[in-house]
């Protein structure tokens, strides 16, 4: 059973935390099934303090480095396809790095995301869907994301333009394992209250299996004032990755959209 209604997110908080408790969803362990190209950029952030802001109390801002390259702080664009028991679309979601003050662990902080489906995350309980229509097209040609007239990113697998890419080339295949795994086994959203981060099963081998890319085309209007103008990295998963996730408890406030 998927939630195709477009009303349960326009409900008061606590009724749509009722809702949440009576489907189980606090409690139960979820199939959340990421199908292949999902596709990451990767910006230097060059406002750190706007995006620390945005961050839990427990976490700072972390510089992070997916192959080899510098570490630095980074803000990620990850935009995939999904399934899940109660939900189905795409979802583009607005990434950082972050480290525990006590444990020094490393957590994906999803600051902010769009989606045309309904989505449940730790502060907005259900929320309805924000676009009406995205779409992922990942071809062994081509592949391609979509937000009709507002992000676009276009890559030809094989073209003159991604050959002749230097940065392509020198990139290592062995991707970090600090990104790939374990930032990825305990995950927060951006708020400034304090939350329990959502905790994610899924195979290693599935989340370290990348294939770097050029892109061609690019539009991306999104949180232009905190990063650099150019990704310096891209890549994509082509395989498929089952996460099994275990929501954490809601914070009590609404997340703040990044200025």
């Amino acid at each position: 059973m998927r939630f195709r209604v477009s009303w349960i997110g326009l409900l008061p908080p606590f009724i749509q935390k009722s809702i949440f408790s009576w489907t189980g969803l606090e409690h139960r362990i979820l199939p959340f099934h990421v199908k292949h190209g999902s596709t990451w950029l990767a910006y230097e952030i060059t406002r750190p303090e706007k995006v620390q802001a945005k961050l839990p109390p427990n976490l700072v801002l972390a510089d992070i480095s997916v192959f080899q390259e510098t570490p630095k702080p980074v803000l990620f664009y990850n935009f995939f396809k999904f399934e899940s028991q109660f939900f189905q679309g795409h979802r583009l979601e607005f990434v950082t790095v972050a480290l525990h003050k006590k444990t020094g662990k490393s957590h994906f902080v999803i600051l902010d995301y769009l989606s045309d489906a309904i989505s449940s995350d730790p502060t907005h309980i259900f929320r309805d869907p924000t676009r009406s229509h995205m779409s992922l097209q990942c071809q062994s040609e081509y592949h391609y994301c979509e937000i009709p007239d507002e992000f676009f990113v276009f890559c030809a697998h094989g073209s003159e333009q991604e050959q002749d890419t230097d940065r392509i080339h020198s990139i290592p295949s062995s991707i970090n394992r600090q990104f790939s795994v374990e930032c990825n086994e305990e995950i927060y959203y951006g708020s400034s209250f304090a939350q329990t981060p959502n905790k994610l099963w899924f195979s290693e081998q599935d989340t370290s299996h990348v294939v770097p890319f050029s892109p061609v085309v690019i539009k991306n209007p999104y949180h232009t004032s905190i990063r650099a103008s150019t990704p310096f990295l891209a890549f994509y998963y082509p395989n498929d990755i089952v996460f099994s996730i275990l929501m954490g408890k809601q914070p009590h406030s609404h997340l703040d959209i990044l200025s």
